[in-house]
């Protein structure tokens, strides 16, 4: 029978297991053995990735997918070309353009209506809104700067066609 009085370090990690400490082990009924597979890279369809790319979770993989659709939906909306990304934007913006008619002209459907009701009466939607904080005093060097750019004449953006048709940013 051993007994073991002091903490003694047979091995380290990394360390080749030879004859004598592997009787000894065997003896004191120790297997410090651990096995497993240390992944360095992934082959996959030809392609050789880095073991890292394990290592996402399904969060981070929707989020380049979901980044990767807004991409190709900006493209085919500026390009023209109609894909199953784009179809959603389109079919939001004809809606904004058939909002905008139905408000300036007596052509009305169902969901027009709110819109039309807010045009006709702003104040009944005014608790929907917060009220905005009342503004500072300018300092007296602001003034000086307001004198100066009230000489400068200011452009206005060139209408492309898809403007808010002079309803600021509510669409």
């Amino acid at each position: 029978m051993v007994e073991v009085v002091n903490d003694y370090v047979l091995l380290k990690p990394g360390q080749t297991v030879g004859q004598s400490e592997s009787q000894l082990l065997q003896m004191l009924n120790i297997k410090p053995f651990f096995y497993g597979l240390k992944i360095q890279k992934v082959y996959d369809d030809g392609e050789l990735f880095d073991a890292t790319i394990l290592d996402q979770s399904d969060e981070e993989i929707l989020a380049k997918f979901m980044n990767g659709v807004n991409s190709l939906a900006a493209i085919s909306l500026q390009t023209g070309i109609i894909t199953e990304a784009s179809v959603p934007h389109l079919v939001a913006n004809r809606f904004k353009d058939l909002l905008a008619i139905a408000a300036v002209t007596a052509v009305s459907f169902k969901e027009a209506e709110e819109t039309k009701a807010y045009l006709a009466d702003p104040s009944k939607f005014a608790s929907a809104v917060a009220a905005p904080a009342p503004a500072a005093e300018p300092a007296k060097d602001a003034k000086k700067d307001d004198k100066k750019d009230t000489k400068k004449k200011v452009e206005e953006p060139a209408d492309d066609g898809d403007a808010d048709l002079g309803f600021g940013s509510l669409f």
